[in-house]
């Protein structure tokens, strides 16, 4: 101004750097303020960048990556679990062990020759993938996509693999995760998603047992029935069927895609209903391989298999392309082990290694030593104060036994061995033997 009249002046626009990029600048009547921008710390003339990352390690999920930007962070869900980074949940499922009916009931609605009802015990828990193997993740494991649907994108199934190829999948996948793979595949030639193929192969663990592998390997057909079944006896996991063709069927049309819903396409994974245990998909989107060769039902069996030696392979679940019979919670379908086809897929299972006290009680249940499993608990868990002589203690197993004037739940043990290495084996009574705290005290 001329001294007479005076204007205040805007140093904010006058002297644009008076403030550092990364500030704000304030107008004040004779003068201006600068405050470094939200991600960064200073004084406003000079501010340098916030690592969130370590500053406020809470940001992301204990489960995901934080990346520090320029004045932010993004969080990104690890390997194996999913969601937006500050929540993440596992893709995979635990399944406890257990006995079920598999096959189908005499006069279910589409039921074929090869369902026969028996009874079956898994005697290994496992964990399952929520949803099948995806056009992304196949990606970013093999590097290329072999899907017919690519433009269903990076969150639908992947699919024309064949059954060498998903084993492949599988043993890449155990290495990417530090784990033994499940497959020694033999005489190989190809490329895994471009029509790869083998001579033989074997299971790596003792045995040739699929289900003491402690890497990912496909499911065996008693496995993917029992999960998708989930506790129920009925056609689809959540009631019975009402046609065989592709007309509307409500009860498949919550929960898959079949030819009645999927306009001849795969969908994205995970946006229908889940069955009771959480898993996505069962019925329909694409079939999934499993382990098994493709045989005539025994009688009641523990830990099936399958057929040795076979030609014809299992797949399960029915797909985009199939009617409503072919969704069942029953069907088996069987190909070629080199069969690759726009409407077949596949997801992972992995044994869980054997229980230990520690990891069962944080799920609230009881480890079963006699068959390395965690099982429910129906009453007072470890440690628990109890009664000599009566059955509080909730576990397979569990026993009160006396210990410095107190009487606690503990489990039984053959030696210590069968310990958590906190615990030692002793004998509690003249008859039988007891996990006790090496301190002789709990909590």
């Amino acid at each position: 101004g001329n001294g007479i009249i005076c204007t205040d002046l805007n140093e904010c626009t006058a002297n644009a750097d008076n403030c550092d990029a990364a500030a704000t600048c304030t107008n004040t009547a004779g003068g201006f303020t600068c405050a470094c921008n939200t991600g960064y710390s200073g004084d406003g003339v000079s501010c340098t960048d916030v690592n969130e990352c370590t500053a406020n390690p809470g940001n992301c999920s204990p489960n995901a990556t934080c990346t520090n930007t320029s004045g932010s962070f993004t969080c990104a869900c690890n390997a194996g679990y999913s969601g937006n980074g500050v929540t993440c949940s596992s893709d995979y499922v635990t399944i406890l062990s257990g006995s079920f009916t598999m096959g189908s009931p005499i006069g279910e609605l589409g039921q074929s020759s090869d369902e026969t009802q028996h009874t079956v015990t898994l005697t290994r828990s496992f964990e399952m993938k929520k949803t099948e193997v995806t056009q992304g993740e196949w990606q970013s494991l093999m590097g290329n996509n072999p899907s017919f649907f690519l433009s269903c994108g990076v969150n639908c199934p992947v699919e024309t693999v064949n059954w060498y190829e998903a084993l492949a999948y599988a043993n890449a996948l155990s290495a990417a995760k530090g784990l033994t793979a499940c497959y020694k595949l033999t005489g190989c030639t190809g490329t895994a998603g471009a029509g790869m193929g083998c001579t033989d192969l074997t299971v790596t663990a003792a045995g040739g047992d699929p289900y003491a592998c402690t890497g990912y390997r496909l499911p065996t057909e008693a496995e993917w029935e029992y999960v998708y079944r989930a506790g129920t006896t009925s056609a689809f996991h959540n009631g019975g069927i009402a046609v065989t063709d592709c007309s509307s069927d409500s009860n498949l049309n919550a929960i898959g895609w079949y030819c009645g819903n999927a306009s001849s396409t795969t969908h994205l994974v995970g946006q229908k209903q889940a069955n009771g245990w959480g898993l996505f998909d069962m019925s329909g989107n694409v079939w999934e391989w499993c382990w098994d060769g493709y045989e005539v039902y025994s009688g009641t069996v523990s830990n099936p298999v399958g057929a040795g030696s076979h030609l014809f392979t299992v797949s399960r679940g029915g797909s985009w392309f199939n009617d409503a019979r072919d969704c069942r919670a029953a069907v088996r379908y069987s190909d070629l082990q080199s069969t690759r086809s726009s409407a077949l897929g596949f997801r992972l299972v992995r044994s869980l290694p054997p229980c230990t006290i520690s990891q069962c009680a944080a799920l609230g249940m009881a480890c079963d030593i006699a068959n390395g499993q965690c099982a429910p608990r129906s009453g007072k868990a470890i440690c628990e104060t109890c009664t000599l002589g009566t059955t509080e203690c909730g576990g397979p197993g569990d026993r009160c036994a006396a210990l410095g004037g107190n009487s606690i739940c503990t489990i039984a043990c053959g030696t210590s061995a069968d310990c958590p290495s906190d615990f030692e084996c002793i004998p509690i009574t003249t008859t039988s033997t007891a996990c006790i705290p090496l301190s002789r005290t709990c909590g």
